[in-house]
């Protein structure tokens, strides 16, 4: 194989999808459209839920699309989502964080239609602000939508701006109730960040600190093509021998 054939193929691999912070628009398109590829969006927008606690299909696409999930932010995006255990949390805070400056890319788009030349009136332009914030702030868009008459586009801008400077100073306090909650249940186990309560007792491996979605036993044994609902007890192994 010639060595203009190698440098080819290495151009036409796929770069890995990282988000670093930056065009979460961008992002949220192509992290949904992989997680829609896998059959695995459903579980994290909610759609799809959990049938009882040995759907074991559904702990397997949990399990991927959290992996995938996790796997696509840089460190520092990581970090903000350490503490929960889910796919749908990690995509709640991803929006809690980000979602909130999507009409400030609206405003980019309007400046650069002005520039070419494009007329849009007030109304229009308010309406595009409202469009983009549906998704950040649904129940303000909505309040905004039933006034009458109508807001101008002054009153919708600092209504959207008051709201995300809402958001923003609610956000570290959120993030300390957090940390409280997970110090809390680290009290015995300060090295142990995803440690959990120790009332929570696995249903596949009947051990004691964490849930059947975790179970590396039951991870282990789906990897190897062995499905069952859970592990032998030692009491199984004593009724067998007598």
């Amino acid at each position: 194989m010639s060595p203009t054939t190698d440098i080819s193929k290495d151009n036409n691999k796929a770069q890995p999808l990282v988000f670093r912070g930056a065009n979460f628009n961008i992002f949220k398109v192509r992290i949904q459209a992989k997680l829609r590829s896998k059959g695995l969006w459903k579980v994290v927008n909610g759609d799809e839920q959990r049938d009882d606690d040995e759907d074991e299909d559904y702990d397997s696409k949990e399990d991927k699309a959290f992996d995938l999930l996790v796997n696509s932010l840089d460190d520092d995006n990581l970090a903000n989502v350490s503490h929960v255990r889910t796919s749908t949390e990690v995509w709640q805070l991803l929006v809690e964080r980000y979602e909130a400056r999507t009409y400030a890319d609206v405003s980019h788009v309007i400046h650069e239609l002005l520039l070419m030349g494009s007329r849009i009136d007030d109304d229009m332009l308010g309406r595009i602000l409202l469009t983009s914030a549906k998704e950040a702030y649904p129940t303000t868009v909505e309040i905004l939508h039933s006034r009458e008459p109508s807001p101008t586009l002054a009153q919708i801008m600092d209504r959207l701006l008051s709201k995300e400077s809402e958001t923003k100073r609610a956000m570290p306090l959120k993030r300390k109730v957090d940390d409280d909650q997970v110090l809390y249940t680290n009290k015995e186990g300060a090295s142990q960040p995803w440690k959990k309560h120790a009332k929570d007792k696995c249903l596949y491996c009947h051990k004691i600190g964490h849930h059947a979605i975790e179970c590396r036993f039951k991870k282990r044994d789906l990897a190897k093509g062995i499905r069952r609902k859970c592990l032998p007890t030692p009491e199984d192994h004593e009724v067998n021998i007598l």
